[in-house]
């Protein structure tokens, strides 16, 4: 998923404890009956996944395009015991019918969940029949309606993620029940509808027409999805994979479908081959819909985007063209990672999105023309993870989660930019093939399966052959981040001793391992020699940068291989503010940037000379990247000495 759309993170932690190789929760198994509220407990789910295998179900939904709809979901599923009840999940549903192995029983429904009662279930095979009907919603969950303002048609999806799928249909509403999913819809007779899997039938009745669709693949329950209304449709089949575009008819003429198709097309191809696994869900449908809460879902073969984001009167600038690719690429990594192996609980949501982050930008970085994807990524995503990691309110990557009410608590910018950067770190310690080989033997292994944080890091271990456990308690289980600066002395003109320094704030004092690349560099701003270093500890030697010549300038995370804070020694932080434009890459002086705003931010920096900086810098800036970046700085540090000085804000206004 993609969240350009922010939500409240919490502010409390819970506490976490390492223990071995890996960090865990302790969850209980659940005897007591479940608890009567709309969310699901680790431990109740846990205790119903323990029962509960081989889930199979046939839904049938019956669409009108008014406010209601009904449906009927027959569900198979092997039950290991029938020692206690067994609950399954429907929101606020009117029931009809409840049949358990073919006899009609009287529902115990509180409207959150129907609990099936142990002596209508058998231990082995059993079905379950429910037949309902439903509001539709409005909040952008379950099965969403809205009547378009400008032509009175009405369109519906889907959207489950977290635990809303039990909005629309009778469900194990957890990720570790994967199921299959075979659907019928009759809808209007003008609406389109789609799925996860391509329709088989068509059939007309009346008004009305049939659609069927074949049986799915192994899904959690929230990467299922369907979506119908009289969407426009856009196809494209130059692909290996065949493609779709739906939009609302109303909004159809703001929308560059060319622009969508290419870039799908050199996604799927590029995931293709890195991965070295083949997309797995036949056809990959992309649908612009309204209202969406969140950028982007990732709903296997059926990918829902918010249309807000993606509307153009005009013909797209470069920097909507890279926002396009970069969501289509986030979303397209979820296939894989995500919907083809899914977290075991919400405490893994972070994985799934830190991995989509990371491989999404790689991919937008080396299948599309914009090379500068990391770029982006430091100056829109991991800045601000910095920042955040240094608040009172930071948390460590991996935090539990104790029901579905708190799968988003902490869905924030550490959960995707330094959890994605913290991969991209990893990637760099362990070598790029190591952990691309890694990658794909996790996917193989766990493939249409659910797997823990300690399966992703053993698949890494196992093809790097060392043991990543204390990287995965410093890295996943610590908060914080840590500043490198670079320390060195010349004579004659020559390097004579060099080290790395690692800190750590008093909070959180821990060091990290990791690798970066150090670079030096002239007056005129050239890098000369760059030389990788992996470092751990509080100091680091780099010997073979003695003898090297005195730099003017020191970058110590030279092409943002490491996710640490870079403070540039006295002499590299004065040729900073004066000779930044000169730099040549755009990420460096993005980079560079940042660090100057550190400088402020930190206390050693007057803001009035980073505003100095600026207008000695920025005038030459032709990046529309680092351009935006630093007139976002710079804008902040006028409000600050306004602020401060709010008569001479005055003046300057008349």
């Amino acid at each position: 998923m993609s969240r350009f759309v922010p939500r409240a993170a919490a502010l409390a932690v819970a506490s976490v404890f390492f223990a071995g190789a890996a960090a865990t929760s302790t969850v209980f198994a659940a005897d007591a009956p479940r608890a009567e509220n709309p969310y699901l407990s680790q431990a109740d789910a846990a205790a119903r996944s323990a029962r509960v295998s081989n889930v199979a179900y046939v839904l049938n939904f019956t669409l009108t395009g008014k406010e209601s709809f009904s449906g009927t979901t027959t569900v198979q599923f092997d039950l290991k015991d029938k020692d206690q009840p067994l609950t399954l999940d429907l929101d606020k549903a009117t029931i009809r019918k409840l049949t358990v192995n073919g006899k009609e029983v009287q529902p115990q429904y509180n409207k959150w969940f129907i609990t099936l009662a142990a002596a209508d279930l058998t231990a082995g095979r059993n079905t379950v029949s429910v037949e309902y009907e439903c509001l539709h919603s409005t909040n952008g969950e379950g099965l969403h309606r809205m009547v378009d303002p400008v032509d009175g048609r009405v369109y519906t999806y889907s959207h489950f993620e977290p635990a809303a799928a039990h909005q629309m249909f009778a469900v194990f509403d957890q990720p570790d029940l994967k199921a299959t999913y075979q659907v019928n819809v009759t809808a209007p007779a003008d609406w389109t509808v789609a799925s996860t899997t391509r329709e088989t039938k068509v059939e007309d009745a009346g008004a009305s027409k049939h659609w069927t669709f074949p049986v799915s693949k192994i899904l959690s329950p929230y990467n299922f999805s369907m979506h119908a209304g009289p969407y426009k449709v856009w196809e494209d089949k130059s692909g290996k994979y065949p493609m779709r575009l739906f939009a609302r008819q109303s909004v159809a003429p703001q929308i560059q479908p060319e622009e969508w198709f290419k870039y799908t097309k050199q996604g799927l191809a590029w995931f293709d081959d890195y991965f070295g696994i083949p997309y797995q869900y036949e056809k990959y449908d992309q649908l612009l819909v309204p209202d969406f809460l969140y950028g982007a879902m990732e709903n296997a073969g059926a990918v829902t985007f918010a249309e807000r984001g993606f509307m153009h009167k005009d013909k797209m600038t470069a920097s909507q063209r890279h926002d396009l690719a970069s969501v289509i690429m986030h979303e397209m990594a979820h296939q894989w990672f995500g919907d083809l192996v899914t977290m075991q609980w919400w405490n893994g949501l972070w994985l799934n999105e830190s991995f989509a982050s990371f491989m999404g930008t790689l991919a937008t970085a080396e299948a599309t023309e914009f090379k500068n994807g990391w770029q982006y990524f430091y100056t829109q995503g991991k800045a601000r993870a910095y920042v955040s990691d240094e608040q009172v309110t930071t948390h460590p990557i991996e935090v539990p989660v104790p029901s579905t009410a708190n799968a988003f608590d902490n869905i924030d910018a550490i959960t995707y930019s330094k959890g994605a950067s913290t991969l991209k770190q990893l990637r760099h310690l362990l070598g790029e093939e190591t952990f691309r080989k890694g990658v794909h033997n996790y996917l193989v292994k766990y493939q249409y399966k659910n797997a823990k944080l300690d399966d992703f890091i053993g698949s890494l271990g196992d093809a790097a052959g060392r043991d990543l456990s204390q990287w995965t308690k410093d890295w996943l289980y610590q908060p914080g981040v840590n500043t490198i600066t670079a320390n060195y002395s010349c004579a004659g003109g020559k390097i004579n001793s060099f080290n790395l320094q690692q800190t750590a704030s008093a909070q959180y004092p821990v060091l990290r391992e990791q690798r970066v690349q150090v670079a030096l560099m002239d007056k005129q701003m050239k890098v000369g020699k760059v030389v990788a270093v992996t470092y751990k500890g509080a100091n680091t030697e780099v010997p073979e940068l003695k003898g090297a010549a005195c730099p003017d300038l020191v970058y110590p995370n030279y092409q943002d291989w490491g996710f640490a804070k870079a403070k540039l020694d006295k002499h590299s932080f004065a040729s900073a503010r004066k000779s930044l434009s000169k730099v040549e890459d755009p990420l460096l002086r993005a980079m560079l940037w940042q660090s100057l705003w550190d400088g402020v931010r930190d206390g050693e920096l007057p803001l009035n000379e980073f505003v100095q900086a600026v207008l000695n810098n920025a005038p030459a800036e032709k990046d529309y990247v680092v351009l935006g970046d630093v007139l976002t700085k710079t804008t902040q540090a006028k409000a600050y000495l306004d602020k401060m000085n709010p008569d001479a804000a005055y003046s300057r206004k008349t």
